[in-house]
């Protein structure tokens, strides 16, 4: 399940999208699986990535 944490400085429809794609896979049995699409749907733009920060981490 994503974290709330990853989260929690993200806008609402990014959350909702996240939690969506992880929901669908779960039900297709396939709980990693999101992941592939998150990035083909963000295309390169890390915005859409909660987890890309591009800097390392203080």
């Amino acid at each position: 399940m994503v974290s709330i944490f990853m989260l929690e400085q993200q806008p609402e429809n990014l959350e909702f999208s996240i939690k969506q794609l992880a929901t669908e896979a779960l039900q297709k049995s396939d709980p990693s699986a999101w992941f592939e699409v998150l990035y083909a749907k963000a295309k390169g733009d890390t915005a859409q990535i909660p987890w890309a920060k591009l800097a390392p981490h203080p």
